[in-house]
């Protein structure tokens, strides 16, 4: 059988409260009852010491223990009517004020192990002869034991006064732990209301962030586990919005950045077949530039998508970081001076060794190098430096004097697809994958990387990597 959590925290306050309230009442029954029955049993020898003088006072009277059943009759008839039977016991004796005070008191007489008289008849006296030793109260006549008093509840027979108040506290116990459950069922269907209500909430919550509901949020009214909890879904599901956007849009720019040269493409071929093109270099050259935007767009794909699989493999090993970035400037060298702009860098004398994959850290290089390149205008300049940054790290910085980038666009600048508005252009902008792709080998490289800019200023491109220990 299926029980809802509410059913099962319920079920465990009761478990725990039976178990522990139980536990208590018997604890506590068994306390009370050592304790009253100590109690009362000290209190019925004090009785019995204190009716044996009169008891010896009825055995010189009568010269011995005769009529005894009369004496056990006219003590039960004291209890009723102190008063009328009194003298016939004492002989005009004064009447202690003590026998009023112990008037229910159940009292026998032993002599010996025979049993005298018993003020309760019906009652059991199969005494053992060490309880009469040890809590009976001697009779001694002229120095000499005739007899035992022992009083009932100094061996265990309790009154009726003494038994009522047992069950008086009984009852009260077992009120106590009625009112203990009560309370902790009232408490616990509360408590599990209060601890279920938020996981409800935040069960229909992901419920409709499944079915695309990016926009749902929870509200926040609790300052605890549970308010963390729901701030971490309402951040989760501001994220999930933001990537689901940022898809959308990138979906878009995919679509138009590959029905662009596929559109160049089918127009000249087209135009080549019916004759209203030549077949010349220079326009195989044009095709060629479209076909190889198109390999590299499918190729950046192709890259990020083994990223988000985890398929992306780094094999490091030791690399002095300073003659990889010379080999990769100096490649690019060319196509900055294609462009008009000057490319050049400023290297430490002392090697840097980073522990790394030369081919994933060049195509980060060439990647920030043709972004620098692309958008520096002509006579412009791109400066590559590298220094050691503390003791661990080792900075690369590549700084350009392009139109800069707007404030607002720097946080999104490594999110994949993203370009900053005024670089949409196909002749201006890549597709939007490049520095993605860097900021992944980067970070699986251990290392970070930022963008610092302001516009009409320039940007720096900044990464570092941890050093070879």
């Amino acid at each position: 059988m299926r029980l809802s959590i509410s059913s099962r925290l319920i079920l465990s306050f009761l478990i725990i409260i039976l178990v522990t309230t139980g536990f208590f009442v018997v604890l506590t029954n068994r306390v009370i009852r050592v304790r009253f029955n100590d109690m009362i049993a000290r209190s019925g020898q004090s009785y019995a010491k204190k009716i044996a003088p009169f008891l010896e006072r009825y055995y010189q009277l009568n010269n011995g223990w005769d009529n005894v059943d009369e004496l056990a009759t006219l003590l039960v008839e004291f209890q009723d009517n102190p008063k009328r039977i009194a003298n016939r016991i004492t002989n005009n004796s004064v009447i202690p004020d003590f026998l009023f005070a112990g008037r229910d008191e159940r009292l026998i007489l032993f002599e010996g192990n025979k049993v005298l008289f018993d003020t309760d008849p019906k009652g059991n006296t199969s005494i053992l002869n060490v309880d009469v030793q040890k809590y009976g109260v001697p009779i001694i006549v002229d120095g000499k034991v005739v007899g035992n008093v022992v009083a009932g509840s100094a061996i265990g027979f309790l009154t009726d006064n003494q038994s009522r108040f047992l069950r008086e506290v009984n009852r009260i116990l077992l009120w106590i732990a009625f009112l203990s459950v009560a309370a902790v069922l009232v408490v616990g269907i509360t408590q599990s209301q209060s601890i279920i209500q938020p996981i409800q909430i935040l069960n229909n919550a992901t419920r409709r962030i499944a079915k695309g509901d990016y926009a749902h949020r929870i509200k926040i009214n609790r300052n605890d586990e549970f308010g963390e909890m729901a701030q971490a879904f309402n951040d989760m599901a501001q994220e999930l919005e933001n990537q689901q956007s940022l898809r959308n849009r990138s979906m878009a720019d995919i679509a138009h950045e590959l029905r662009t040269p596929l559109s160049i493409l089918q127009i000249d071929l087209e135009s080549m077949e019916d004759g209203l093109m030549e077949v010349t270099p220079e326009n195989m050259r044009v095709l060629q530039n479209e076909v190889s935007h198109l390999r590299n767009l499918v190729e950046d794909l192709r890259i990020l998508s083994r990223v988000d699989a985890g398929e992306i493999s780094i094999e490091h090993a030791k690399i002095e970081l300073g003659s990889l970035i010379r080999d990769v400037v100096e490649r690019q060298m060319q196509s900055a001076r294609d462009k008009g702009v000057r490319l050049d860098f400023d290297l430490q004398d002392e090697e840097i060794f980073v522990n790394g994959d030369s081919q994933r850290l060049s195509q980060v290089l060439i990647n920030l190098l043709s972004n620098a390149v692309r958008h520096t205008p002509q006579s412009g300049s791109v400066n590559v430096t590298m220094k050691q940054q503390g003791k661990n790290e080792v900075l690369v910085s590549i700084k350009d004097t392009g139109e800069g980038i707007p404030q607002a666009d720097l946080p999104f600048l490594f999110d994949r697809f993203y370009r900053v508005e005024k670089s949409r252009s196909r002749d201006q902008g890549g597709s939007g994958l490049g520095l993605s792709i860097a900021k992944s080998l980067i970070e699986a490289h251990q290392g970070r990387i930022w963008a610092e800019s302001s516009e009409g200023e320039g940007s720096t491109f900044k990464f570092v990597l941890p050093l070879m220990n």
